[in-house]
This record gives structure tokens, C-alpha cells and sequence, in this order.
């Protein structure tokens, strides 16, 4: 029988990718074991202080939840409990991941992306630019394209310039 083998992954080897939760997916060219698809065997690391992907100062990321399709070809690696930060990322794929007759895939595979998002717009301005108010003063709020991190928005990240004889 032939060993399983690898067919191709997500995201692309050296791909650069603009989202919070980018898909982390590895197909194979046939159905594999559930069982041998653990967090141990399919791993994620992230650059250390050096930038360089492979380098003895990674981190591994543990939180992560491995899943397969319903064919059990393709797997993906995913953490729930946060997005990845911007930043360089390596994806491994241990040799001891198995098809369903228990024959291990034999070869690591390992690729390289990186998570680079942009930084978040303001959609929405209440109340709008240029507005005038004469009698009330209107309560002022902002939308974003992108959740944010409420503990950013402080009175020093969110702040209201007066200009004329009220301010």
C-alpha cells in the first residue's frame, strides 16, 4: 500500500494573510486517523525575539483544537480562544500522523506565514463631521471595521478637540 502523503496546506508556504483567524489546514491524499491528529503532532509556533521562523527562540502556542473534515482528509488547527496577533508564524505537521490503517504519513511537513492586519478603520462618526448643535450636546460614539480591545479606548486613546466659544 502507498503511505499517505501530503497534497497541500493553508495558509500557502510564506503567504502573508490580513485576518484574525486565519485557517490553518493541512490535506492529505487520503483519509487519516483521528487519533493520531493531536495537538502534539499538529503544532504552531510563533516567531520569538529573532523574527525567524525554525529558530530555537519559537514559541509554541498551546490552545490549540485540531479537527478533521468529514472525509478525514484535510485537518485544521485552530484556537478558539484567541485571534493570532500580527506577527510570523511556522506550522508543523508531525511524521507520526497516521492513515486509517495505521501507516504514518513518515515525513515532517513544516511552512511559514504570517498574520499581518491591518490596523482598524473608523466607519462610523456620531455625530457625523461638521455636524452643529445649537441646544444639545449629543452623546459621541464610533464604529470600527474590527472588534476591538475595550481596555485600548480609554480618555487618552478617545478624545474630543472643542473648537469655539463652549469648549
Amino acid at each position: 500500500k502507498q503511505l499517505p502523503r501530503y497534497l497541500s496546506n493553508l495558509p500557502a508556504n510564506n503567504a502573508t494573510v490580513r485576518e484574525f483567524a486565519p485557517p490553518i489546514a493541512v490535506t492529505f491524499s487520503e483519509a487519516m486517523l483521528a487519533a493520531s491528529l493531536t495537538p502534539a503532532r499538529f503544532q504552531l509556533f510563533a516567531a520569538g525575539p529573532d523574527t525567524t521562523p525554525g529558530t530555537a527562540d519559537d514559541v509554541l502556542l498551546d490552545g490549540g483544537v485540531v479537527t478533521l473534515n468529514a472525509a478525514g482528509a484535510v485537518a485544521s488547527l485552530a484556537f478558539p480562544s484567541r485571534p493570532l496577533p500580527n506577527g510570523r508564524y511556522r506550522a508543523v505537521v508531525r511524521a507520526a500522523v497516521a492513515d486509517l490503517a495505521g501507516n504514518p504519513i513518515g515525513t515532517e511537513r513544516a511552512w511559514v506565514f504570517t498574520v499581518a492586519k491591518p490596523a482598524p478603520q473608523v466607519t462610523l462618526n456620531v455625530p457625523t463631521p461638521n455636524a452643529t448643535f445649537t441646544t444639545t450636546r449629543p452623546a459621541i460614539s464610533a464604529g470600527f471595521d474590527s472588534p476591538m480591545n475595550p481596555a485600548t479606548i480609554t480618555p487618552a486613546t478617545f478624545q474630543l478637540f472643542g473648537f469655539g466659544p463652549d469648549n
